[in-house]
């Protein structure tokens, strides 16, 4: 069983805790102990989504990610199939979106936040190599906002999902490094921590 770890940032200031004492969400939703999970909470991932160029990933976690210089539980990660020490989105054109339902189109969604954790491992080469990824978020298909993220970031978003049905993440390079491998430029995918959705 494992508990949802939260590094929560104020910018240039320092973390705050994320949850009251017994406040867990449990990864699996079809794991006998996630009918513990605290009343009107949810997690983004076990949402409907669709992919584009890319992948939401939540295979293979949990798993702990370093993080400026510390170590911080996983849940996620978007961008491409590469998953090694570069774990890299491609160029802007090719920037990777995640599209979650939170509602049908005859329903009013029963969400008010959505709180995303997030950060770029340490050890991705592509980060270590100074670039910088963006993450773009989209409400029924309008621009939100976004957050540039480099090496050793790590992100506290909070978002009014009030009458969202649909929220879409979009991964995206803004800094590039030549990535050997792939022959093309690229950056770091971005891990996320924290993905709750609250009524």
């Amino acid at each position: 069983m494992y508990a949802r770890e939260s590094i929560l940032m104020q910018k240039n200031i320092g973390f705050l805790p994320a949850f009251l004492a017994g406040s867990v969400l449990l990864l699996s939703s079809g794991s006998s102990v996630a009918q513990n999970r605290p009343r009107g909470k949810a997690i983004l991932s076990e949402m409907p989504r669709q992919e584009i160029n890319g992948r939401y990933y939540t295979s293979g976690f949990p798993d702990d990610i370093p993080i400026g210089r510390e170590i911080f539980q996983a849940f996620a990660r978007i961008g491409t199939s590469v998953v090694d020490s570069y774990s890299s989105v491609f160029s802007i054109r090719d920037s990777t979106q995640a599209i979650f339902r939170l509602a049908s189109s005859r329903e009013a969604s029963k969400y008010k936040k959505l709180t995303l954790s997030f950060g770029i491992a340490d050890s991705d080469r592509a980060a270590t190599s100074g670039t910088v990824t963006r993450l773009s978020i989209y409400k029924d298909g309008k621009f939100h906002g976004y957050r540039d993220i480099g090496l050793g970031d790590k992100n506290l978003w909070v978002i009014d999902v009030t009458n969202t049905r649909s929220l879409a993440l979009e991964a995206s390079c803004t800094r590039t490094v030549e990535v050997v491998f792939a022959r093309q430029q690229g950056c770091a995918g971005i891990y996320f921590f924290e993905e709750i959705l609250e009524q």
